[in-house]
């Protein structure tokens, strides 16, 4: 259905096109597995800290995965009992219902959920800002600052645009003579967001 340029509901139909572009983009630069042939290295070797993905998108993704049901939910009959599965593509279904179903709703949940999309929209896009610091690992309140499993210092750092975690001390080097380096592998199954440390010992640091 048309509606007038620049009303609520026409602007709320731009904004669920740009909140799907901008979600494929923040798993693009989520850390996906490369190869799967690598064994995980133990998580007790970094047990202090969160996983190395890129936590800003994938806590984003993982936002607009439950809002989108539970507002497409909140507009459906419940005599229909509908529930939308998990899968990426369902993501994009349930944007796309969300402004057909938003047709006859009262203007203060249009704009409601307008403002939340075009809010979500601008801490997306806010992932793209060009940073590629290292940092040192999240980690929840309370946790001590993770050692590295080669030399014990607290010299672990990632880069946030890609994952990667390595061991900053000079003279670290592991069972190779590198530079010791992991990244966790983020993957969306149909259930739940689960991950691997993986070793990138191999891969020399340039």
């Amino acid at each position: 259905m048309a509606h007038e340029a620049g009303s609520v509901r026409a602007r709320l139909d731009g904004s669920v096109k740009d909140a799907w572009q901008v979600y494929c983009q923040l798993e693009e630069v989520l850390p996906h597995p490369e190869v799967r042939h690598h064994e995980p290295i133990s998580r007790s070797k970094l047990s202090a800290s969160s996983p190395a993905w890129h936590s800003q998108a994938a806590d984003l993704v993982l936002e607009l995965h439950y809002e989108t049901r539970r507002i497409e939910a909140s507009l459906r009959d419940p005599s229909t009992d509908m529930a939308r599965g998990t899968s990426q593509s369902n993501t994009r279904y349930s944007l796309h219902a969300i402004a057909l179903l938003m047709d006859g709703q009262p203007e203060e949940s249009a704009w409601a959920t307008l403002n939340y999309i075009e809010n979500w929209i601008r801490r997306g896009n806010a992932v793209f800002v060009p940073d590629d610091m290292l940092r040192r690992l999240p980690r929840s309140p309370g946790e001590g600052e993770a050692r590295c499993p080669w030399c014990s210092f607290q010299t672990l750092r990632w880069r946030q645009s890609s994952g990667v975690v390595s061991c900053v001390n000079p003279a670290c080097v592991d069972d190779n003579g590198q530079r010791p380096r992991w990244k966790a592998e983020f993957r969306m199954t149909e259930t739940e967001m689960v991950f691997a440390w993986r070793d990138l010992g191999e891969q020399r640091d340039h």
